[in-house]
């Protein structure tokens, strides 16, 4: 436990891992790493450079404040957690768990939101409340199963709103209005459990993710892996334009750029 008024207030000198930790004054995480096997609680403050990464297997109750960057969140262990995160937005949230499920409560927001599963995961989110992403990650499928469910944890929809890029796949979801921003496509295996807006399912997406070259015609610049052809769905997410060495060919079916 880390006191209010301490007359010097604690910094790590190096990565740490604990069963719990309770935050009530100040903590600078001074470029260290911790490490949960139980619950975090914050009603104080925790200091972050940017770099820094909190794994808990426990719950979080994060009713205080953030000061700086918060590099890494990430949920671990076959537990059920309940997730409050208030003030506290990291830049990415990872869920790396092997069983259990994750309660979102409260509005949240981070760069990058990324789970894979290698068991049956549900994660629920509060009813009208909103999940603000750059980018979404959701990797569920287990062989050819859906294995990740989302739902609203109440009476109506929880808000999703995804502005750079998306990739779904092996996703149950129900409740999830999508409309503040990108189109979410579920890609199969999935599940549309319905009242859902602003999503598409099992239409085979293609996406630009520019990492081998600008050829068009470079299959690593693709997820999945391959070129687009005739009849093919491509999606380019782009901030700015990019320079393609190749014509996009007028037979595919759609082609989004945002």
């Amino acid at each position: 436990t880390v006191p209010k008024g301490c007359v010097r207030n604690p910094m790590l000198s190096t990565s740490l891992t604990l069963y719990r930790l309770v935050v009530k004054g100040e903590l600078g995480l001074n470029g260290c790493n911790l490490t949960l096997t139980d619950k975090l609680e914050v009603s104080g403050t925790l200091v972050a450079n940017g770099g820094e990464s909190v794994s808990t297997a426990g719950d979080i109750e994060f009713t205080g404040s953030l000061v700086g960057e918060l590099g890494a969140l990430e949920l671990t262990g076959d537990a059920v957690q309940t997730i409050t995160l208030g003030e506290c937005n990291p830049r990415r949230l990872v869920v790396s768990k092997s069983g259990g499920s994750v309660a979102w409560a409260g509005d949240l927001a981070a760069d990058v939101l990324s789970c894979a599963v290698t068991a049956p995961l549900m994660m629920t989110f509060a009813a009208g409340k909103t999940v603000t992403l750059k980018e979404l990650r959701l990797d569920g499928a287990i062989g050819a199963a859906v294995g990740l469910i989302l739902e609203s944890s109440g009476e109506g929809q929880w808000k999703l709103k995804v502005s750079d890029s998306e990739r779904v796949s092996g996703v149950a979801v129900a409740n999830c209005d999508a409309t503040g921003g990108l189109v979410i496509h579920g890609d199969a295996p999935y599940g549309d459990n319905g009242n859902n807006a602003n999503w598409v399912f099992g239409a085979p997406v293609m996406r630009w993710i520019g990492k081998g070259s600008s050829d068009f015609r470079n299959a690593a610049n693709w997820w999945p892996n391959g070129v687009p052809g005739e009849g093919s769905n491509a999606v380019m997410y782009t901030m700015s334009a990019e320079t393609l060495t190749a014509v996009i060919s007028a037979a595919y079916t759609r082609a989004a750029f945002m």
